[in-house]
């Protein structure tokens, strides 16, 4: 009798934690291929599949370097992504695609710098395009800065900002 209680305990717990997997599919695709981002990947990682803890990790790539979790919107061409930090080990977290379309900024009449060219970002409302401004630039915006900014230049305006990054090595725990 024993050795069937200890088998079956053994089953059981086999059971629960392989149910109870932290990582699961990632899904991954182009931003939309109706638009013109061939540099750019957003992947949805399943964490905890399966499981009454299971959500999802969202991640943006550009040119296969991971965008870094320090801005709160990203808007790439009319696709909008807001960044939601992890609460609880089921949260939805990351870069979320947030199922809203941006309208196409208005080009105003200020024209881009040729030492905002050379930086690779300029101060910005959403909304508003400096003539000149390259065509691969996106719209950034966190708590202190709104920025229309070269792809390349991510990581060189976090750190200019000092924009902090999300303790992702605690993520990873769960």
């Amino acid at each position: 009798m024993k050795k069937i209680t200890l088998l079956l305990t053994i089953i059981i717990l086999f059971s629960i934690f392989s149910g109870c997997s932290t990582t699961g599919k990632t899904l991954s695709n182009t931003i939309d291929e109706k638009e013109n981002t061939p540099n750019w990947k957003y992947e949805v990682e399943i964490t905890h599949e399966g499981s009454r803890s299971q959500g999802s990790a969202g991640r943006l790539f550009f040119k296969n370097i991971e965008v870094p979790p320090v801005f709160d919107i990203i808007i790439i061409e009319k696709t909008v992504y807001k960044y939601k930090p992890m609460k609880f080990i089921w949260d939805d977290y990351g870069y979320i695609k947030s199922g809203l379309i941006a309208d196409a900024p208005k080009i105003t009449s200020n024209k881009i710098t040729e030492k905002e060219l050379a930086r690779g970002w300029y101060e910005a409302d959403p909304s508003k395009l400096k003539c000149g401004t390259p065509e691969d630039w996106i719209y950034i915006e966190s708590s202190r800065i709104n920025l229309r900014i070269s792809p390349s230049r991510l990581d060189d305006a976090s750190a200019f900002y000092e924009l902090k990054t999300v303790n992702t090595e605690m993520l990873k725990l769960y």
